[in-house]
């Protein structure tokens, strides 16, 4: 490890919300993860959460229409943290989360305008298309971090009866993250059967709303999580060596040189249950009962990478191994509180923290395209028994969370300054500014890997009717959600996702169309699935 200056012990109690000086009516707290994406180009922080749903019984297009509307309202309402802004204190020049409370129910009116739309068709929309017409209609209203956008499908040859929904929301990454979009999700979920059966009419103290705001996970963190000593300083520093030092050394896909139009773009692959239940059950049988999906998959990427791109030094005799990252959701690591009993799946706000997935040596798991299918399966077996040790070894660390504070605040610092510099420069007419898209000065990226787990621990599969008397959950549902998709904007890596729902695993990929071409990663993707199987043969 190399000499680097200790970290500062952790003081949860200075990231907690508290009145601004500045107005009443304005609360903040510093920031804690959300360093690491306040200092980036707010396009690059869009999480889009998607849903499409059908209808037990078509619905008035004007009673839905209401509804959405409704739930919308309340959801702002019970989750304060849709308004979240950032600042800079003139004072002390730091950033600080904002919230500003609503002065009154006009207000709340202007910016369920301002962050919905609602529009009917006969035909099922995609979710690249939605997407697209999320951003149109949000652009106008840039810095507003949430907005939700729904879609009718109309019954069959009637224009006021609907038959099913497709609702999308977009969120900024420093409102929440994927695991927090979903729980959001399934939260708007519940509110619109519940407005759909029992059209209600609320009225909320709006200049009271502060206290409904979630403390950061920072203040929330079981007693195991350790805020300073030699243990806690060693981990930071460990995760910072592999941040700034060794994952820059990742073997990675060969990225574009070419300018290409910066848009982002997703492919999804969903298997049968059939084939999920095969893989769930093989891995285990196989690789060892230890071993689950998420490390079936991790391997199967790495190994897909090492077919597509092959090792440039495979002649060393040194070792070359591949630090990579685990985003952890956080959430377990979490106390229950009044506000969030079951932080696991109530917990809305960003909670997530880093540790390396090392993979030694992968000259030892090196697979050439011609390999037949009984090599790859003892490579993926292989490597998928090194995945398993390395997620066993962050499961059993008690302490996890505290470690990524400082040192994504020491990287948002750092990317603040070098913003400054740079605006600096080209007030002084020293260098032209730069374009959007750039000549990516690297030649290769190594793909991340995310398990998002199984969605139905945040979102339910039906949604049923509540009685406007005593709020009972009746024994009659109002729609079934049929799909759940995510996706996130990515940066010049390829974030390779893996997910469940309704018992079929969904492998997705998301990617800038200025660094791959579409068509190698959709192959790659689906070299990735194909390896998969291979623990089968």
């Amino acid at each position: 490890m190399s000499s680097i200056a200790p970290f500062d012990p952790i003081v949860p109690g200075e990231y907690r919300w508290k009145s601004s000086p500045d107005s009443p009516k304005l609360w903040r707290r510093p920031l804690a993860n959300e360093a690491m994406w306040c200092e980036r180009p707010k396009d690059s922080r869009d999480l889009f959460v998607y849903a499409s749903l059908t209808f037990k019984f078509p619905i008035f297009r004007n009673t839905l229409s209401k509804a959405i509307g409704a739930a919308w309202q309340r959801l702002q309402h019970d989750v304060p943290a849709l308004l979240l802004t950032t600042g800079t204190d003139p004072k002390d020049g730091k950033r600080y989360i904002l919230y500003e409370s609503p002065q009154n129910q006009e207000e709340v009116n202007q910016w369920a305008v301002r962050t919905s739309a609602f529009a009917f068709g006969a035909e099922q929309q995609s979710f690249e298309d939605l997407r697209s017409r999320v951003l149109s209609k949000k652009r106008s209203n840039h810095a507003d971090n949430v907005y939700l956008f729904s879609h009718a499908r109309f019954a069959a040859e009637s224009l006021i009866l609907v038959s099913g929904l497709q609702v999308m929301i977009y969120l900024d990454h420093l409102v929440t993250d994927g695991i927090g979009a979903r729980i959001l999700l399934g939260r708007y979920l519940s509110l619109l059967s519940f407005m759909i059966s029992t059209p209600t009419q609320f009225k909320f103290e709006w200049q009271e709303n502060h206290k409904l705001l979630s403390q950061p996970w920072i203040c929330l963190m079981t007693c195991n999580q350790e805020l300073s000593g030699i243990m806690y300083n060693n981990r930071a520093l460990w995760n910072q060596e592999i941040l700034t030092e060794h994952m820059k050394n990742n073997h990675g896909l060969p990225l574009l040189r070419a300018e290409r139009p910066e848009t982002q773009e997703t492919y999804f692959i969903t298997l049968s249950e059939a084939q999920s239940t095969s893989l769930l059950e093989g891995v285990k049988e196989i690789v060892g009962p230890d071993s689950n999906i998420t490390h079936l998959g991790h391997a199967a990427m790495v190994l897909a990478l090492l077919r597509s791109s092959r090792l440039t030094n495979s002649s060393s005799t040194s070792p070359q191994p591949l630090y990579s990252p685990c985003w952890l959701n956080g959430r377990r690591y979490l106390r229950p509180s009044d506000a969030n009993p079951f932080p696991t799946q109530d917990y809305i706000p960003l909670c997530i923290s880093f540790a390396p997935i090392v993979f030694p040596d992968l000259k030892e798991i090196s697979l050439s395209r011609s390999a037949n299918r009984a090599v790859i399966k003892s490579k993926l077996a292989k490597a998928c028994k090194i995945a398993t040790e390395q997620y066993g070894n962050i499961k059993r660390q008690k302490s996890i969370l505290p470690e990524s504070v400082l040192l994504f605040e020491s990287f948002g610092e750092k990317m603040r300054a070098r913003q400054q510099n740079q605006m600096s420069t080209e007030d002084q007419h020293v260098a032209a500014p730069m374009s959007k898209v750039q000549p990516i000065s690297t030649k290769t990226a190594d793909p991340f890997f995310l398990s998002d787990g199984i969605t139905e621990q945040y979102i339910a599969r039906q949604y049923f009717a509540t009685s406007g008397v005593n709020k009972i959950k009746l024994d009659r549902p109002i729609f079934e959600v049929d799909d759940v998709k995510f996706a996130a904007n990515a940066d010049d890596r390829l974030i390779l996702r893996m997910s469940s729902w309704r018992d079929r695993i969904t492998i997705s990929g998301e990617w800038r169309g200025c660094d791959y071409e579409r068509g190698m990663i959709e192959r790659f993707l689906e070299d990735v699935k194909s390896i998969m199987f291979s623990i089968l043969d």
